[in-house]
């Protein structure tokens, strides 16, 4: 039982380490790409375009990307 909750530990230790990581270096590569991005010309006009979405939009984009005939 003491290995159990030893391996339990260990594991919590290493996935929450292994979130926490990845959540940072995400958020470090997007906020270095975006940093630099955002003073190339042509990128910085993209970043002007208003994007507008509707709740139509969002009800098509569910509905068809909703699985059909599901088996689960």
């Amino acid at each position: 039982m003491k290995y159990i909750k030893e391996s339990f530990s260990k594991f919590k230790k290493d996935v929450l380490s292994r979130v926490f990581y990845d959540i940072m270096k995400y958020f470090f590569v997007t906020f270095i790409l975006v940093a630099i991005l955002k003073y190339t010309p042509i990128v910085n006009e993209k970043f002007e375009l208003k994007v507008s979405v509707t709740i139509w939009t969002i009800i098509t984009i569910l509905y068809v990307s909703s699985p059909k005939n599901s088996t689960v």
